[in-house]
């Protein structure tokens, strides 16, 4: 992070002859700000901010940031040329422009952005064009090119920047001809991204300047839709993540993109509507109708991965399991209260609701067994404020799944269990007014449990309406 330092520069504090005329020039000075960046050969060596005198100088600047850092060196400043700074040559610019004048005949101005870098000569200022990378999520780059004819005349032009190293958010790439990187499809989504960039000529010098070490681009995809995707295989969770598709996009489209931009999968048949094999597990491994299914916001569809098409924030789930194998529905309505925790699903044909018996719980990693009914009773000591992690599994008589495991993130919530007991002595009363009360006054702290009790009407605060509340639910006027 850049930090701000401010300063009076020595080559002006040498002008002032007494005490007297340093308070007199700081009164009459105003502060500018400036951002100064330092490139060595290989990386940042520099990136802060500095509070100096209106009128001052990049030399003063650069003197400056010197005195202040223990991480450069730099002889030269004060003879209005940078010769020594780590050991190597300087160039510099302002604004991405390089002045035509020494850095001791540049006077600065408020919120200049100053670099000083090492480079070979001609040392190019890459432009970043991002016009194509919304649509086709291609970025090109190019820079001012100057050359000289017999007479040293000058010709400026805009020159592609070919075979030039780009970083994109940690992956690389490499200019072509154009001057043209085309990002892949997992790098191609929509955000803030950082790039980098570098190139060097033979003899090892910078041939362009780096951006600065924050330097982002932001992707806004058209057309695109989000589409979280998680594939559970018999024993365990493959992949569990969200993605930026097409819109109108079906299932198949969904899981072959998937597939080509992550490392965790490898399918086979999602480009032909039917998912055959997921990482090595076919359909039939088990020997019966197990295989691979699929469901979108906890509903199985009746067609095929290439017949339904998904909608912008859809949940889909690959599963492998037996048939049927059946999606769990916790209710934890009585988990509070009772610790109980009810299984069931819904039947493959028509709109009956079946409980999970023989099915093995997980709750915060301790293990219970489902009744007939599809209940298990949670130990008292487990069932404390807050969220609880919660999975579940069950297995047929061939041995592949005959329940779908939750996401490994799914958490279940336990909460106080007497209403309105702000202060956690077992009742509700007249000290649970005082407590709310109290903590608006500031004058004691409440735990996260306490907070949201004191919430009496739940309309997502605390404050003297939930005392009114309180104190009208315990007169009898209301439940």
């Amino acid at each position: 992070m850049k930090t701000t330092a401010k300063f009076i520069s020595a080559s002006l504090a040498t002008l002032l002859v007494s005490a007297s005329a340093v308070t007199a020039f700081a009164a009459e000075t105003k502060d500018i700000t400036v951002s100064l960046r330092i490139e060595g050969v290989d990386s940042c060596v520099l990136y802060d901010n500095y509070e100096i005198p209106q009128g001052s100088t990049a030399a003063d600047l650069i003197q400056y940031a010197d005195k202040l850092s223990d991480d450069v060196t730099v002889t030269g400043a004060e003879n209005n040329y940078i010769t020594d700074a780590l050991q190597k040559k300087r160039r510099y610019i302002v604004n991405s422009v390089s002045p035509n004048v020494g850095v001791g005949d540049y006077t600065l101005s408020d919120n200049d952005t100053v670099v000083l870098y090492y480079g070979d000569f001609p040392c190019l200022l890459p432009q970043i064009d991002t016009s194509a990378l919304n649509s086709d999520g291609k970025i090109s780059f190019n820079a001012e090119s100057t050359t000289y004819d017999s007479d040293w005349k000058p010709t400026v032009s805009t020159v592609a920047i070919a075979d030039m190293t780009v970083t994109f958010d940690g992956h690389t790439y490499t200019t072509d001809e154009n001057g043209t990187i085309s990002l892949s499809k997992a790098d191609f989504t929509s955000g803030e991204h950082s790039v980098q960039v570098e190139k060097k000529n033979s003899n090892g010098a910078p041939a362009v300047l780096r951006y600065a070490d924050d330097f982002t681009v932001n992707i806004a995809r058209e057309n695109t839709i989000n589409v979280n995707l998680r594939i559970e295989g018999p024993e365990a969770c493959y992949l569990n993540d969200t993605f930026e598709i097409a819109k109108d996009s079906n299932v198949g489209q969904l899981i072959s993109y998937a597939d080509e931009v992550s490392d965790d999968i490898e399918v086979v048949g999602a480009d032909a509507g039917y998912i055959s094999e997921v990482n090595g597990i076919a359909a039939g491994s088990f020997g019966g109708w197990d295989g691979w299914y699929y469901a979108v916001n906890s509903v199985v569809p009746n067609v095929g991965v290439s017949g339904y098409t998904l909608n912008n924030n859809d949940t889909v789930v690959l599963y492998y399991g037996e048939y049927p194998c059946y999606l769990p529905i916790a209710d934890t309505s009585l988990l509070t209260s009772e610790g109980k925790i009810t299984f069931t699903a819904k039947a493959t044909f028509g709109d009956a609701v079946l409980p999970i018996d023989n099915m093995t719980v997980y709750f915060d990693g301790k293990v219970y067994k489902t009744d007939y009914n599809g209940v298990v009773v949670i130990d008292e000591d487990q069932l404390t404020f807050g969220n609880h992690s919660l999975q579940v599994e069950k297995y047929g008589y061939s041995g592949a799944p005959a329940v779908l495991r939750y996401a490994d993130d799914y958490t279940v919530f336990v909460d106080t269990k007497i209403v309105n007991d702000v202060n956690l002595d077992g009742k509700a009363d007249i000290n649970d007014v005082t407590a709310i009360q109290t903590y608006l006054s500031n004058y004691k702290n409440i735990s996260e449990e306490q907070v949201r009790i004191a919430d009496v009407n739940k309309d997502g605060k605390v404050d003297v309406n939930d005392v009114t509340a309180l104190q009208t639910i315990l007169s009898g006027e209301t439940e």
